[in-house]
């Protein structure tokens, strides 16, 4: 049996190196101030079981891993999460398809749970014990409105990470997974979650390239309606809504990431100078007092701390696919200490 890992992060660099085994794409900090994140884990039985908690609100941008089903109950300490520019409740489960895009908004103080089932084994379980179709279901995010399944899940993954199911009461590899599907399919149907937003996607991915291709110089508010051929107002409800920023904020908050990413991964070489000016920020005292006050910490603060992994201390063990299910991990990211 596996115990749970208590991993804290002090950046959305580095939270986002610790979900690379599920998620590819970016995090980044919508709030100022430092950034403390908690993640607990655990995997068992070929399922990874998660508790994320942050004190920022969060944006977490990509694809996820084709290799798992994951599934989100969302409860009282998740309410008002969004997941595509859609709101959840606490009554809400959430189905989300492998290899699928992320669009999720997490915010300060919530703690939100997810379990992750290798595909393989989650078609096997849908077409066997429940003669389902599993494609029907893992082609399109859904979602689950049912506050006693929503409940009953959150419990069970509770108890998974507090260990408190033994290793005989979780039985044979696939005993897990099967309990957590029978809970998933029980109750009211998932609907396909039909959140219009085909076009605001379509219209956030035109104007994001053309930020980040332009971090040195962002484009105006003209220049990306422009480019996406959209009013102002779709504009900013398509980035509002699916990014939880404006256009302009977003903008900034980009090329503050990067000259972070750039200041920490320099190293001894450059000067925090030339990576701010190599992003277009032109006034050394200005460009330090946006990066303090979104970070917490002076960009010369950063470069002394060094790279991410001396800065947490312990280094972390990336994913290893597990032999009995292909695409599952066999361990996860060790525990981290504090920032010292």
């Amino acid at each position: 049996m596996t115990r749970a890992s208590h991993t804290r992060f002090h950046s959305a660099e580095d939270f986002e190196k610790g979900l690379a085994g599920l998620i590819d794409g970016e995090c980044t900090q919508s709030t100022v101030g430092p950034t403390d994140i908690t993640l607990v884990t655990r995997q068992e039985s070929g399922c990874i079981i998660q508790s994320c908690h942050s004190t920022q609100q969060m944006l977490l941008r990509g694809s996820r891993s084709p290799d798992f089903w994951t599934l989100s109950p969302v409860g009282q300490a998740a309410h008002g999460g969004r997941f595509h520019g859609r709101s959840m409740t606490s009554s809400d489960l959430v189905m989300l398809n492998p290899g699928g895009e992320a669009y999720q908004q997490v915010f300060p103080g919530q703690s939100q749970l997810a379990v992750s089932v290798p595909v393989p084994l989650a078609e096997k379980i849908l077409e066997v014990e429940h003669r389902r179709s599993a494609s029907s279901l893992l082609n399109e995010w859904r979602v689950k409105t049912d506050p006693d399944v929503t409940n009953r899940l959150e419990k069970l993954l509770q108890q998974i990470l507090r260990q408190q199911d033994s290793a005989a009461d979780i039985g044979a590899p696939e005993d897990l997974a099967s309990r957590i599907l029978a809970l998933a399919m029980s109750g009211r149907e998932a609907t396909t979650a039909r959140v219009n937003v085909v076009h605001r996607r379509r219209v956030v991915a035109r104007a994001e390239a053309m930020i980040r291709s332009r971090l040195h110089a962002p484009p105006s508010v003209m220049a990306l309606c422009e480019a996406t051929n959209t009013s102002r107002r779709a504009l900013f409800y398509a980035f509002e809504s699916l990014l939880g920023r404006s256009p302009i904020q977003h903008a900034n908050i980009l090329r503050l990431h990067a000259a972070r990413r750039r200041i920490t991964e320099s190293g001894s070489g450059g000067t925090v100078r030339s990576v701010a000016e190599g992003l277009g920020f032109w006034h050394p005292g200005q460009f330090s007092a946006d990066y303090r006050r979104l970070f917490g910490e002076l960009p010369s603060e950063t470069k002394k701390m060094g790279s991410s992994t001396s800065r947490i201390g312990k280094r972390y063990t990336a994913l290893q696919p597990d032999t009995r299910y292909p695409g599952v991990p066999e361990s996860i990211a060790g525990e981290r200490s504090t920032r010292g």
